[in-house]
């Protein structure tokens, strides 16, 4: 019982520092993939579809290239780490949408 809001800040503590992790990426590609990778880990951990869109611009990690981002997802994808659909459905002209998800 008195243990009680220590175990609250531990609690807090151990979320502050699962967030605010150093970035272990060197280059601009592994800064990017450790982004994404937390990004869906914190937010879709639940194997819930993220539109590559919004993954990007959530993690900010067009600031470092178009090209940057694309590489460190298709690493993703080809380590098994998550999972891209593309979206068949819409009958728009253009790119289709694209959605991301860890793999389960």
């Amino acid at each position: 019982r008195d243990l009680c809001p220590a175990t609250q800040f531990g609690m807090r503590q151990t979320r502050a520092r699962t967030i605010f992790q150093p970035t272990p990426g060197e280059t601009l590609p592994g800064r990017a993939t450790h982004r994404l990778f937390n990004y869906l880990r914190r937010n879709a951990a639940d194997g819930k579809w993220v539109s590559q869109r919004d993954l990007f611009r959530a993690t900010h990690v067009i600031d470092l290239g178009l090209s940057v981002a694309e590489k460190a997802l298709a690493a993703l994808v080809y380590n098994g780490d998550v999972e891209v659909m593309t979206d068949t459905t819409s009958t728009k002209p253009g790119p289709k949408k694209q959605f991301v998800r860890l793999r389960k």
